[in-house]
């Protein structure tokens, strides 16, 4: 799938589409982890798009999202890797 299909609507959410794109080509193996990570961004985007975003609630957002990159470990069982995408995949940026 390309950067162009993907329904991107703003500058920030093509760029990590482009980016988690760009990892899926690299490490085939992390697709489903790198789609659920460009969607969650995407969901969040989505909400603030055309708004103004207080510093606060951005730099809240980034945080989760590194702590929540920080806790997937991509060399792990088959097992905690699924654990990883599902919990991912139940995560959100706003609270």
């Amino acid at each position: 799938m390309t950067v162009s299909n993907m329904g991107c609507k703003s500058s920030g959410e093509l760029a990590i589409a482009r980016s988690t794109e760009d990892l899926s080509a690299e490490e085939p193996g992390h697709r489903a982890l790198y789609r659920l990570l460009s969607n969650l961004v995407g969901r969040y985007v989505d909400a603030f798009d055309e708004e103004p975003l207080p510093i606060s609630v951005a730099e809240r957002a980034y945080d989760r999202l590194l702590e929540l990159l920080g806790s997937v470990d991509l060399r792990a069982t088959a097992d905690r890797r699924l654990a990883d995408i599902d919990r991912v995949a139940a995560s959100d940026l706003y609270h």
